[in-house]
């Protein structure tokens, strides 16, 4: 079977940000448009993996390494993309940043050339490990992003990243913003507030602070900041709560709690996969990333209605709304202007949360569907040019 479309990317998941993308662009190219597919990645989750329009390869990352996982998906899908590009001009094909080099469509989700990594004062082992891959990942990026007629981007923000550091002319960059689910993500009720409490055992009256992102050796997501906020507004006599939801080295970041003092304050929740739950027992979410395309989790809580300060350095923050601007951070290192923010956002609460409310309508209507609509109609209309020769 040729198939209409072939899609190689990492994880097809319904959940996290890039992953649930990838799945949501997958069914509703099999599901809603009766198309062919051909998925090439690490994983693929049901019911798409079973979708009798949709075969699968499922690669293994070798050892469990994600380095030789993306060499690995390379070696098996660059035959793959470079057959069906000779041999089949009706066949859309959608490859995803560096992992490999396609004529039709790159959809970036990241580029590793806009930031670097952020892992001063950790083990020397884990800083090699981490720069290699950072290295590589730029090589990768500059090396196959140039065959693609068309890239598409999740934000503005990702879209300069690529004519900045990569020179990509700017005609071939569309920008393609994620989706959601307005059910999963609609306005939290109070019972589910009141639940939320309930089920992360927080008091009623508490002040509780959500942060979402990986809590590994490395910085980028600013859980560093938000403790060194944190214990700013506790000599200041403000106590809160920290849930923390995110995988990675959680002893770690339990130690540089108990560090500063605020051990008995920070709970750190792991990998979740009932998020609405999390957001439901948040007062507000912080999120000081250094650097993030986009920014799936702070998008979903907005469209939960629940109020988030983020870093100026996070694509989803170009969806604010000037009466939202105070709810930005400039300076995602700045600990003590996040405290100025934050104070600034306890007084102002119920205004902002009405402006926060609107921002959520504004989103929810930018849905999963859509957001494959929007990514197919380009796909189709650059299927109209020819194909460039092969690299």
């Amino acid at each position: 079977m040729t198939p209409d479309w072939l899609i190689v990317a990492g994880d097809y998941h319904q959940h996290g940000g890039m992953d649930r993308a990838n799945y949501e662009l997958a069914w509703h190219l099999a599901d809603r448009l009766g198309k062919r597919l051909l998925l090439i990645g690490f994983s693929v989750a049901e019911p798409l993996a079973s979708h009798p329009l949709v075969k699968c390869v499922v690669v293994k990352r070798p050892l469990g390494s994600t380095a030789l996982g993306l060499l690995r998906l390379r070696q098996l899908a660059q035959p793959n993309v470079d057959r069906l590009a000779a041999e089949s001009p009706k066949t859309r094909i959608v490859v995803n940043g560096g992992n490999c080099r396609g004529p039709d469509v790159n959809w970036v989700h990241m580029v590793h050339h806009a930031f670097k990594p952020c892992d001063n004062r950790t083990p020397v082992a884990f800083r090699l490990r981490n720069r290699l891959h950072h290295w590589r990942s730029k090589r990768d990026e500059k090396r196959n992003l140039g065959a693609a007629r068309l890239i598409i981007a999740n934000s503005h923000k990702t879209r300069r990243n690529l004519i900045q550091y990569l020179g990509v002319a700017e005609q071939r960059v569309q920008v393609v913003y994620l989706g959601s689910d307005p059910v999963a993500h609609a306005p939290m009720t109070a019972d589910e507030r009141r639940t939320g409490r309930q089920r992360f055992e927080v008091p009623q009256q508490t002040l509780v602070v959500g942060f979402i992102g990986a809590l590994g050796l490395d910085r980028n997501k600013g859980f560093d900041v938000l403790l060194a906020a944190a214990r700013l507004l506790a000599v200041e006599g403000v106590p809160l709560t920290i849930l923390a939801a995110g995988s990675g080295n959680l002893p770690y970041w339990q130690r540089q709690a108990e560090a500063v003092g605020l051990g008995a304050s920070v709970r750190l929740c792991g990998h979740l996969t009932d998020m609405r739950s999390f957001l439901a027992a948040c007062d507000v979410v912080v999120s000081p990333t250094r650097h993030d395309a986009y920014g799936l989790a702070v998008h979903e809580a907005i469209c939960c209605e629940v109020p988030v300060l983020v870093s100026s350095q996070a694509g989803v923050a170009e969806r604010f709304p000037d009466s939202l601007r105070c709810c930005i951070l400039p300076d995602p290192n700045d600990a003590a202007e996040l405290v100025r923010r934050f104070r600034y956002w306890q007084a102002h609460r119920q205004a902002l949360q009405t402006e926060f409310a609107r921002l959520g309508a504004q989103l929810r209507k930018q849905t999963w569907s859509r957001m494959a609509s929007e990514f197919v109609q380009l796909a189709e209309e650059v299927a109209d040019t020819p194909r460039p020769s092969p690299i």
